[in-house]
């Protein structure tokens, strides 16, 4: 996709797709400030072996284990007393996660009809990521049928546009690119995160 003649949301579109970041990662990894990367760190599968009264951390390279430093109490992990990078065990990548919440909340903030029609775009795609991270926005995203008055009158209810989030995490496709349970509990455990917690919050602060 050329980026030219694309639009703000469409530009924020087109970066999430060419990510090649995971949200969760199911092996114990090693986070590694990486200014290239989007989201300012590098994920790389690490293992580690007690040494005396030392973890000792061993990057993966082709199944060959490199020597990388010492794991501390507070995750760092440290080489000749500089910290190298943070150990992470195997679950949720909380930068990820948040660097791909965030985008599509802009997305949302740009043009909150445009989501809600990427999300069921998504929905029959294959990056089952970006679908999680798309069904738990458009769950809590603030356009849920609420009635529009004026003077006391109704005039009209609003689209309530969580439906889509509860579509995606209902329906059953017969190519098999609904949720499974496995990615309907991530749903829910993505929201619990902390940092996405947060976004949440400033995203209500900022527009009631």
């Amino acid at each position: 996709m050329d980026s030219e003649g694309l639009g703000s949301a469409e530009r924020i579109i087109k970066t999430l797709l060419e990510s090649t970041d995971h949200i969760i990662h199911h092996r114990p990894g090693m986070m590694i400030p990486d200014a290239r990367a989007p989201t300012g760190h590098r994920w790389c599968s690490v293992t580690w072996k007690q040494n005396g009264n030392q973890k000792q951390v061993f990057r993966m390279e082709r199944h060959t284990p490199i020597y990388v430093g010492v794991l501390h109490a507070d995750g760092n992990v440290v080489d000749r007393g500089q910290v190298v990078g943070q150990y992470r065990a195997p679950g949720f990548y909380p930068e990820a996660a948040a660097w791909y919440y965030r985008n599509a909340l802009e997305v949302w903030t740009l043009d909150n009809e445009f989501a809600a029609r990427w999300a069921s775009y998504a929905f029959g795609h294959k990056h089952r990521d970006l679908k999680v991270v798309l069904a738990a926005l458009m769950l809590v995203q603030n356009r849920c049928g609420e009635p529009v008055r004026q003077n006391g009158e109704l005039l009209f209810h609003d689209d309530d546009l969580r439906s889509v989030g509860e579509a995606m995490c209902l329906i059953e496709r017969k190519d098999n690119q609904h949720f499974n349970p496995k990615m309907l509990l991530r749903v829910g455990q993505l929201l619990c995160l902390p940092v996405i917690a947060d976004l949440n919050r400033l995203f209500v602060e900022s527009f009631g």
